[in-house]
């Protein structure tokens, strides 16, 4: 009986572990922020969320230090047009990855923000843009997408 119990926990655990389903719900319906060992972001998006195109909008990431050491973390933006298809969408341009420094004071707040401009040609459904913050080792500390709507006219 000890036996079926332990490789019914243990299958139970591993499915969990597995299944990122399961790790999205359990942490989405916790009120309690995720764990943090170094840099948390705590907000990130567009403002406004829909555009048409030849707007624009500005994105805002807000990021914190949850050490008691003060931390030298480099922030990458990347941004990509996207739309129905493979590739760029027509009338869209290829957007570089910018990095940025972010200085963190102990247990400090990092507040960033990038403007961009949907061209009156650009066919894309959306803006997609992840934000990263990583170490001088360069270890990925924290990272989230957010997704502009762009509304066709």
């Amino acid at each position: 009986m000890k036996r079926s119990l332990f490789a019914l926990l243990l299958a139970i655990a591993s499915l969990i572990a597995v299944s990122p389903n399961a790790a999205v719900a359990a942490s989405s319906s916790s009120q309690r922020p995720s764990r943090c060992d170094v840099v948390a972001i705590t907000s990130l998006g567009f403002h406004p969320r829909h555009v048409a195109p030849g707007g624009h909008s500005t994105i805002r990431v807000v990021a914190r230090n949850c050490t008691r050491q003060p931390q030298n973390i480099t922030v990458t933006w990347l941004g990509q047009f996207v739309g129905s298809g493979v590739g760029i969408p027509p009338g869209c341009p290829a957007i570089d990855p910018l990095a940025q420094g972010a200085n963190f004071k102990p247990r400090g707040t990092f507040r960033g923000h990038l403007e961009f401009v949907v061209f009156s040609s650009c066919t894309a459904t959306a803006l997609s843009e992840t934000v990263r913050f990583t170490g001088a080792d360069g270890t990925v500390l924290a990272e989230k997408t957010v997704e502009l709507r762009i509304r066709s006219s």
